[in-house]
């Protein structure tokens, strides 16, 4: 615990209320505005979760998949936003947690195996989680 969050001059965040919870699901802490800022600022707690594999296919899917054209606004818009946004941070954590798991690197390429035509908002995504990978591991891929 933090000496301002000690003495009372640290407001806990949303994200860190639902991270406090025994049980919660990735869709609540997408839910949340200051879920990026929290990620940016690296809270560990939220890394730990986001490092998880079980949220990393989660957020792969939200990327990779094309919702249905009657599915919610967020499933349709917002979680492959932010699950683009989450995977592009500049936290090597993360592209080290998708490298040293080749059916997460599997589910982010087997995008590219799908009949066209491509969704193009879907394509862009996964083209900058992409290109952020490979930028990250270049000697490797």
């Amino acid at each position: 615990m933090s000496f301002w969050r000690t003495f009372g001059f640290h407001t806990v965040s949303a994200v860190e209320n639902i991270l406090e919870r025994d049980s919660f699901t990735l869709e609540e802490l997408l839910d949340e505005d200051e879920l990026l800022q929290e990620c940016k600022s690296q809270n560990q707690k939220l890394l730990d979760y986001l490092l998880q594999t079980e949220t990393l296919e989660k957020l792969l899917f939200y990327l990779t998949t094309e919702p249905e054209p009657d599915a919610e606004s967020k499933t349709r818009q917002k979680y492959p936003y932010l699950a683009c946004e989450i995977l592009c941070l500049e936290v090597w954590e993360i592209c080290e947690a998708i490298y040293d798991n080749t059916k997460l690197l599997d589910q982010l390429w087997a995008f590219l195996d799908q009949p066209p035509p491509l969704s193009p908002k879907t394509a862009s995504y996964v083209c900058r989680v992409a290109g952020v990978l490979l930028q990250r591991k270049i000697a490797e891929v």
